[in-house]
């Protein structure tokens, strides 16, 4: 008993005299699309992805951030920052050495997008119409690797090394982090652990739709694939990010994808009957 309430006492005091107020990061280009992965009833890992290409992942336990990773593209480094009680314990800046990524073109190697057809649209407006838009599309794939040898402080940290490891955005990044956490035998909460030689390999598949109306306005609609492996082992981690369709969706007159066109060419939900062309 003596011996806990001696080590309680000595956190308390690093807590209190080892901490500076937390000055606040530079917000411009900082509109941010976040996500949140619920670890357990007490803790969470929020991931925010910024204009900038920037991304910071915190760990949050208790309603509380006591940890963040700030990931600076432009630089390759991280920052990472531990807090207590709002109030900053310890930062460090490290250099995270980055892939060369390989990048093939699916679709081409001219780079110009090809054309898949042409769906009608039936829409109910006051006065019924129709209307006519135009696919094409432009495919490429992007293969990075990064191994894992070091040790970190918790999943936020993982999460931070890869994504600029792996050249992907923060809130997939942290997916990542958690499916090699499981991969390894380690708890989503597990903290001050060590990973020794992982190698993780992500294959970006990135797809743009070109939607062009009969007056010759173009939109676009883009997304991508990220698949994963572990050293080598594919165990179904796929994710995706912003509208990625495959070629199948227009090849299977997939309603959803149809539908979803719609909407990014007219902003509108409303209701239509489609003709695949």
């Amino acid at each position: 008993m003596k011996k806990k309430m001696m080590s309680l006492g000595l956190a308390l005091v690093m807590c209190f005299t080892l901490s500076v107020p937390a000055f606040a990061k530079d917000t411009s280009s900082k509109n941010a699309t976040n996500d949140v992965t619920v670890l357990d009833n007490d803790s969470k890992l929020v991931a925010q992805d910024f204009d900038n290409g920037n991304s910071e992942i915190s760990f949050v336990t208790d309603g509380e951030t006591t940890y963040t990773v700030y990931v600076d593209r432009a630089s390759n480094t991280l920052k990472e920052t531990a807090y207590c009680d709002g109030n900053v314990v310890s930062s460090n800046t490290s250099h995270v050495p980055t892939s060369n990524p390989t990048i093939a073109s699916i679709a081409n190697s001219s780079g110009s997008y090809t054309y898949k057809g042409t769906v009608t649209y039936q829409y109910y407006d006051t006065v019924p119409g129709t209307r006519d838009l135009s696919f094409a599309y432009l495919s490429s794939s992007r293969n990075t690797g990064y191994n894992i040898n070091k040790r970190f402080q918790n999943v936020a940290a993982l999460a931070g090394v890869l994504s600029l490891g792996l050249a992907v955005p923060g809130l997939i990044a942290d997916e990542i982090a958690l499916s090699v956490l499981k991969y390894v035998g380690f708890a989503s909460t597990a903290t001050g652990f060590f990973i020794g030689s992982v190698d993780v390999a992500c294959v970006d598949i990135q797809m743009t739709w070109k939607l062009t109306d009969s007056g010759g306005y173009s939109s676009y609609m883009s997304g991508d694939k990220y698949v994963v492996t572990e050293d080598g082992n594919y165990r179904g981690n796929t994710y995706y990010e912003g509208d990625f369709w495959a070629t199948s969706a227009y090849a299977e007159h997939n309603t959803a994808f149809a539908q979803r066109a719609y909407e990014i060419v007219y902003n509108t939900r409303d209701s239509v009957t489609i003709t695949w062309g």
